[in-house]
C-alpha cells in the first residue's frame, strides 16, 4: 500500500503567466503520482531553481522527442540551465510511488542532482506511449488527463518494506509511534526506497508542510508549527532554496541567466 499526499509537492513561484502549470493528480492515479507540471519558456537563456520535495520526477522535452530523464531526491536547490524556446511535461511521483513504473529500487540507481535518462529505467514502448500522448494535445489539463488513463494501464503496487512506512505514516502523524526498526536497518531501507536518509526525509517533509503554510496562511509565521525557533527555521529554508522565506515568497524560480533573483 501507498502513502496517500496530503497536499501537491510544492515548488517556487514564476512570475511569467502561462510559463508554469501544475495541477494535483486525480484518483486512482494519484496513489502514485502526486502531480502534473507543465514549463514552457520564451527564446532566450534561463535557469529554472528546484527545490527539495522528497519526490521523483519523470520528465519529457515536448519539442525534442528524443529527450526523457528523471530527477531524484535531492537536498539542495537544484538549478537546471534552460535554452528556450522550450517546453517540459513533468510527472511528479510522491515517495516510494516511483516503483509503480520502475521496479528497480531507487538507491540503485539514482544520482542526486543528476538528469537519469528515461531509457535506461523503462519499457521502450512505455516511453513511445507517453511521447505520442502528449503530442495528441497541446491543452496542459487535456495531457494530463491522457497521461493518467495511460499510466494507470501500466502502474503496479510496488512490494514496500512495512516498517519504511510505518516510518512515513509516523511523519505525517501528530502523535509519533514506535516504528519497529533499528536506526540502522531504517537507514538502510530508507536510502534504499527513499534516495535519503530518515532525517533528510523528516527535514525535506518539513519544509514542504512549512511551504504549505505559508502559502495558505499569510498573516501567521511558519516556524513555531515545525521548527525550534526562528533562527533554526531561516537556517533550514535556505538550505533547500537558496534563499530566505521572505525572499523566497516574492522571487520567481525561473529567470535570465544574467540575474540571481536571491541576492
Amino acid at each position: 500500500m501507498l502513502i496517500q499526499h496530503i497536499h501537491p509537492a510544492l515548488q517556487g513561484h514564476v512570475t511569467q503567466n502561462g510559463t508554469y502549470q501544475v495541477c494535483p493528480a486525480n484518483a486512482p492515479v494519484s496513489l502514485w503520482v502526486n502531480s502534473f507540471w507543465e514549463l514552457t519558456v520564451d527564446p532566450g537563456e534561463y535557469i529554472y531553481r528546484s527545490v527539495p520535495d522528497n519526490c521523483v520526477d519523470l520528465i519529457f522535452n515536448l519539442d525534442d522527442q528524443s529527450e526523457g530523464f528523471v530527477i531524484t531526491p535531492f537536498l539542495a536547490p537544484l538549478e537546471c540551465a534552460i535554452i528556450g524556446p522550450a517546453s517540459y511535461f513533468g510527472i511528479r511521483f510522491g515517495a516510494l510511488a516511483s516503483q509503480g513504473l520502475i521496479e528497480t529500487p531507487l538507491g540503485e540507481w539514482l544520482d542526486p542532482g543528476s538528469h537519469v535518462d528515461t531509457r535506461g529505467l523503462l519499457h521502450p514502448l512505455l516511453i513511445e506511449q507517453i511521447r505520442v500522448t502528449l503530442h495528441q494535445s497541446t491543452d496542459f489539463s487535456m495531457r494530463s488527463e491522457r497521461i493518467s488513463s495511460l499510466l494507470l494501464a501500466h502502474l503496479k503496487h510496488p512490494q514496500i518494506d512495512a516498517r519504511l512506512l510505518r516510518f512515513i505514516r509516523s511523519v505525517f502523524n501528530p502523535n509519533p509511534f514506535d516504528c519497529g526498526v533499528s536506526a540502522r536497518q531504517l537507514r538502510r531501507i530508507s536510502h534504499l526506497h527513499l534516495g535519503v536518509s530518515p532525517k533528510d526525509f523528516l527535514r525535506v517533509a518539513r519544509f514542504q508542510a512549512t511551504l504549505h503554510h505559508m502559502n495558505t496562511c499569510h498573516n501567521w509565521p511558519a516556524w513555531p508549527q515545525f521548527y525550534y525557533d526562528q533562527s533554526h527555521f531561516i537556517r533550514e529554508f535556505k538550505d533547500f532554496t537558496g534563499a530566505t522565506p521572505g525572499r523566497f515568497m516574492k522571487m520567481s524560480v525561473l529567470y535570465k541567466k544574467s540575474i540571481n533573483p536571491s541576492k
